[in-house]
């Protein structure tokens, strides 16, 4: 895993910069809690899905495969609302939870109150 070099797309802790970025969207105050609600069910989802990959490289290697399935799972969970709930944000805020669960060790819950430290993770 390069740090150094214009295709450099990871901060200093490996994380990728779309994840750090999802992650702060995902902290930030809803404007509408069911909406977050379900965005927050869509994250958790997604990395459910994810707990087999148990290494950030595996991980960044995962990412950069096809992520239609994360696509299937949201029209399959919200077949209505789908298209509102920002999938690609949602997918990356679940790729860098999944990134900290891995680095710390710690579980989130996605569709629970999160961790004030897991803001130190979001800077990008």
């Amino acid at each position: 895993m390069s740090l150094i070099g214009p295709e450099q797309r990871e901060n200093l802790t490996g994380m990728r910069d779309v994840w750090c970025w999802a992650l702060s969207w995902f902290l930030k105050p809803p404007t509408s809690p069911e909406k977050r609600a379900k965005q927050a069910a869509l994250v958790q989802a997604i990395k459910s899905e994810l707990r087999h990959v148990h290494t950030a490289d595996d991980l960044h290697d995962f990412y950069t495969g096809d992520s239609r399935w994360c696509l299937q799972i949201a029209r399959q969970e919200f077949p209505r609302e789908w298209p509102t709930l920002g999938v690609h944000a949602a997918t990356a805020a679940a790729y860098g939870l999944r990134f900290v669960e891995i680095m710390t060790g710690h579980d989130v819950d996605a569709r629970e109150l999160l961790p004030r430290w897991l803001g130190e993770w979001a800077i990008w």
